[in-house]
């Protein structure tokens, strides 16, 4: 009985896979049925009534396509890969405090280009 297939199995039954899936998959990755079905049978000790059979070994036949042609190279089908997007976080408060800043920064700028004259003959007055 082998520990890896017990941790494989236990590891699966966490995440909510059945015992037959994760069995069958252990099969599939060309595990020994026998070493397979113990470690089932060590984890549910007895409790389930599960046959095991190896997988049926497919055949693949192999055509012979031009070298200089890519098109022709046969492609396997992509496993559908899952997206998962995290849902995004409100940050209202602190959006709202940045244009606030943005509109004084921006309000100053302006007043400074309008009123740029009159501002610097104030302040000449207060030096002298």
């Amino acid at each position: 009985m082998s520990d890896e297939i017990i941790s494989g199995l236990r590891n699966a039954l966490e995440r909510g896979e059945s015992i037959d899936r994760a069995a069958r998959s252990f099969l599939n990755a060309g595990y020994n049925p026998n070493e397979v079905k113990e470690s089932v049978n060590a984890i549910t000790q007895g409790a389930t009534d599960i046959t095991i059979q190896p997988a049926p070994q497919h055949t693949t036949q192999i055509q012979n396509f031009p070298q200089n042609s890519p098109q022709n190279v046969p492609v396997a089908p992509a496993s559908p890969i899952e997206v998962v997007q995290k849902p995004k976080k409100k940050h209202t408060a602190l959006i709202i405090a940045l244009v606030s800043i943005l509109l004084i920064v921006g309000g100053v700028l302006v007043s400074i280009v309008l009123l740029g004259e009159k501002i610097l003959s104030a302040m000449s007055g207060f030096l002298k």
